[in-house]
């Protein structure tokens, strides 16, 4: 069925948006080889590094990392059946052969003769492979579905490293909490509508922009303290952004509301 149409949909802003910026530079290049064989391919493909190595013309190393990473962020699916899919594509195939279907079903109502031509057991087949690759594709898109809580924990505890992995770095203040115990403040800073990609880039300003001469105007160093001080970290990114410059040598109780920017909660 892909085959009739060489190109698929790429939503610009769930690319820019969505998850697979949390992933590094390398295994964004190799996603998007990943999804053209993917549909060209009708939509999955074995589990197995090695093989997507070769396929993807990438050294093996780099590509299992990439492979990883594009599970850990939930982008990469497996199907249980060792095989592996991406999401958006399944769909896109899926509606495809739903779209065949009704054109099938409405060549044969209207009587067109170049369908009564046709051998029947030709056509038998044919229905049978649409059928049965729809059913397979609704299977896959019921099963991620039933992966999206998993993957909220996911997120929340990749950002978690992160933070502390961040904080780390710049050696001023000592990391007093875990991975584990910052998962889940984070986690719920999400569920109040705050995206992965703005707590990353909220982590990022607070170990950049936020410092002066070696010291914070604001301490953030675990799960916990990032959701409380949250409203002044968004009120410091924004006039930040607004006037093109780091806030040095401000107190926190002197930023603006800002008109635009990373939502508050």
């Amino acid at each position: 069925m892909n085959n009739e149409l060489p190109w698929f949909k790429f939503n610009v802003s769930e690319w820019l948006g969505g998850d697979i910026q949390m992933c590094a530079p390398e295994a964004k290049g190799i996603a998007i080889d990943l999804f053209a064989q993917l549909w060209k391919k009708g939509g999955t493909l074995p589990d197995d590094p090695e093989y997507l190595a070769r396929l993807l013309r990438v050294h093996p190393d780099p590509c299992s990392k990439a492979l990883a990473m594009l599970k850990q962020c939930y982008i990469l699916l497996e199907t249980g059946s060792g095989e592996v899919y991406v999401e958006f594509i399944t769909e896109q195939l899926a509606d495809m052969e739903d779209t065949h279907k009704r054109m099938v079903a409405a060549g044969r109502k209207g009587g067109k003769a170049k369908a009564l031509r046709r051998p029947k057991q030709s056509s038998s087949k044919a229905v049978a492979k649409v059928e049965q690759s729809s059913s397979k594709a609704l299977a896959i898109k019921n099963k991620s579905k039933d992966k999206e809580k998993d993957k909220e924990y996911i997120d929340a505890r990749i950002l978690a490293g992160f933070l502390l992995e961040e904080v780390g770095k710049t050696s001023v203040k000592s990391m007093t909490s875990s991975v584990a115990s910052s998962t889940k403040p984070i986690q719920r800073l999400m569920k109040k509508g705050v995206t992965a990609p703005e707590i990353r880039e909220a982590i990022s300003w607070l170990c950049g922009e936020n410092m002066d001469n070696g010291k914070y105007s604001m301490v953030v160093e675990s799960g916990n303290t990032l959701l409380s001080k949250w409203d002044r970290i968004v009120l410091g990114m924004n006039r930040s952004k607004k006037n093109g410059t780091s806030k040095k040598g401000r107190k926190n109780d002197e930023y603006d509301e800002p008109d635009t920017g990373i939502r508050d909660i």
